[in-house]
């Protein structure tokens, strides 16, 4: 009889110990080390009050030490659309820099004015929206403007 009571205290000790361990896996996380830190920019949206504009003007070669060539791009120049300068842009860091500046803008429309491979000075009007990139390319045979839904400007030689 006492073996019967042992017995049944272990099958119940048993299905209770597994119970408790499958309960524990069921609501628990499963991962391998340390949980980090959320990496990347602020995904806070609601506070961009901002467009964004990337010229990418006519480039200059620049040499850098012995054969080693640098094309960053020229500066440009925004216009609100009453004519008034509101901004120089030297769009570049230093003279080894080869990507064009972005510059954040008020959401609206503007006047640029700058140097194409093609075409010299030109002026192109360009829209820029809330939280948008608007991308005007003045590179050799590619005289256009295109942006995250693109917004197509006209360009007139001067």
């Amino acid at each position: 009889m006492k073996t019967n009571i042992v017995r049944s205290f272990l099958l119940k000790f048993t299905m209770a110990a597994i119970a408790l361990v499958a309960t524990a896996l069921l609501f628990t996380t499963a991962h391998a080390g340390p949980v980090l830190p959320t990496v990347g920019p602020e995904s806070d949206y609601g506070a961009v009050t901002c467009g964004y504009l990337k010229v990418y003007s006519r480039t200059e070669q620049t040499e850098w030490g012995d054969n080693t060539y640098y094309y960053p791009h020229t500066a440009y120049w925004i216009y609100n659309t009453a004519g008034k300068r509101i901004k120089t842009v030297t769009n570049h860091d230093s003279s080894i820099d080869e990507s064009p500046e972005k510059v954040s803008l008020t959401p609206g429309h503007y006047v640029v004015r700058a140097w194409s491979d093609d075409d010299g000075l030109v002026t192109v009007p360009v829209i820029v929206k809330l939280a948008e990139t608007t991308a005007v390319h003045l590179e050799s045979g590619s005289a256009e403007t295109s942006g995250a839904k693109v917004t197509v400007g006209t360009i007139t030689k001067n």
